[in-house]
């Protein structure tokens, strides 16, 4: 909590993740690149905003906007329609950003899209989608990468090309995220993943 008593989220990553204990420095290279994919994102009021970073030994941080992400929001706060509208709209306008940069976001899903709730109109708060977690995400021109995704909001026609789970790979294109988006829609509309039972992969 700031001196104006906003609160912030610290997300933070240890950089000591092989067996001897040396640091991993892709995991560095990682975070750097989200911190500058973030630092592009400040131009969209719909992606979540980074204000610093942090070290501390082998800690590395960022500090973030807060808020709940979408699944607490639709199954806990049960938002009104006008309150849903307003949600499916911001995340279209957040990606609308992404995809103007020439980026893919590569991982949409409610647990990677947080709301802040802000007074609004009469006894109704407003609820601000903002996407977050831009680890995955990759230049629409990039070359076959690695998939660091959810499967479950893969577009069929990606995986139907490829069976093997472990050597996944994917060209990053615009529909990708449009096809997720659709997934996020349905479970604000209804509260349900369309996939979540069986997979996609399945």
């Amino acid at each position: 909590v700031s001196s104006n008593k906003t609160s912030y989220a610290l997300k933070v990553t240890s950089m000591v993740h092989l067996p001897d204990e040396r640091y991993d420095w892709k995991v560095l290279l990682d975070l750097l690149k989200e911190i500058c994919i973030l630092n592009v994102m400040k131009l969209s009021d719909y992606c979540v905003h980074v204000y610093d970073s942090v070290y501390y030994g082998s800690l590395l941080g960022m500090i973030l906007d807060e808020g709940y992400n979408l699944h607490r929001i639709i199954t806990v706060d049960r938002p009104t329609d006008i309150q849903k509208k307003d949600i499916v709209i911001g995340l279209c306008a957040g990606l609308s950003h992404i995809h103007s940069i020439s980026l893919i976001h590569c991982d949409i899903k409610p647990q990677n899209v947080i709301v802040i709730k802000t007074s609004g109109r009469a006894e109704e708060d407003v609820y601000i989608p903002k996407l977050i977690d831009f680890g995955s995400t990759l230049l629409i021109s990039s070359p076959p990468a690695p998939f660091g995704g959810t499967f479950d909001f893969v577009p069929p026609e990606v995986i139907q090309t490829q069976l093997d789970r472990e050597s996944f790979r994917i060209n990053a294109i615009p529909s990708m995220d449009i096809w997720a988006l659709g997934l996020c829609v349905v479970f604000i509309s209804s509260g349900i993943y369309p996939f979540k039972s069986r997979g996609v992969w399945n």
